[in-house]
């Protein structure tokens, strides 16, 4: 058998977890081709992943500061608010709302700062003539808790070069932007949130059935085993998101769980696939339920 080795490659699945001020949060990353000659780490991620075989395990803490900079007040800062873009094409207007991210690339007259970059800006506080704006990482101050699990190990055949991941940055990119801005809860409701650009009925979408899956297996899989964690056992669940496969397998093989279908075609294929109560949810059925 394989172990990790400066000359091998390797698919890891890395677990972060962290604390807002209101819930523990758990992000998984996996990566199928990690370059441990190439690509970059800190060095006891490094160290800790090395001369390890298919199914080991281990964890670490990151403190504050120790893998990501830590919180600086400088990087909390007032702009005019003409300098956010809210015609980024024509025919869209972008609001700012308190709370909410946004791609640096929408402010105008930033130093260091282009229309191309993508990186997350979060909009603290917005007043007519101003918005006050957080460059810091959505991690920035929180101590990181890293899960790793080598998956599989594959020998290298060739390097190219000109090409390489910083995994740490990788593994922190999007986390982080689900909790609230120093605690005060995030603007998602002004206005009219919930208008659609395409104001048609559902019905039209659903008229034809789609039998394919959105998500890859790999997904299905982490989602399934959060699900085992998160519901209880012998818990009747109602599925509102469900479609011709279900994340709930395991409670669907139980003859637990209740699915509800927009739109239902060739019923019997279904019955098949599913053991447990199915029924269609229709429109009426929503509004008078909600």
């Amino acid at each position: 058998m394989n172990s990790t080795t400066p000359d091998m490659m390797a698919a890891v699945r890395f677990q972060l977890e962290w604390q807002s001020d209101h819930a523990r949060h758990t992000d998984i990353f996996y990566s199928d081709r990690i370059n441990f000659w190439r690509d970059i780490f800190p060095k006891k991620l490094y160290d800790t992943l090395m001369y390890r075989f298919v199914g080991d395990c281990s964890e670490m803490a990151f403190a504050p500061g120790e893998v990501l900079p830590r919180y600086q007040p400088d990087k909390l800062f007032d702009i005019k608010a003409s300098q956010f873009e809210k015609h980024l094409r024509p025919g869209t207007t972008i609001e700012s709302r308190v709370g909410r991210f946004y791609p640096k690339g929408l402010l105008k007259d930033i130093a260091n700062v282009f229309k191309e970059n993508a990186e997350p800006f979060r909009c603290a506080e917005v007043s007519r003539s101003k918005i006050r704006v957080d460059f810091n990482h959505p991690l920035a101050g929180k101590e990181l808790v890293l899960k790793s699990k080598i998956c599989d190990v594959m020998p290298k055949h060739s390097d190219r070069g000109g090409s390489l991941t910083d995994w740490m940055d990788a593994i922190t990119t999007d986390p982080g932007i689900q909790a609230r801005w120093q605690g005060h809860p995030t603007e998602f409701f002004k206005d009219d949130p919930f208008k659609r650009t395409d104001e048609n009925p559902d019905s039209r979408f659903y008229e034809a059935p789609r039998f394919v899956n959105h998500i890859d297996d790999t997904a299905i899989g982490h989602i399934r085993t959060l699900y085992g964690k998160l519901i209880p056992p012998r818990t009747r669940v109602l599925d509102l998101m469900s479609s011709w496969t279900s994340e709930l397998h395991e409670f669907e093989r139980m003859g637990l769980v209740t699915e509800y279908f927009c739109k239902m075609e060739n019923s019997e294929i279904y019955q098949l696939i599913l053991s447990g109560d199915i029924r269609v949810l229709k429109q009426t059925d929503i509004i008078r339920r909600c």
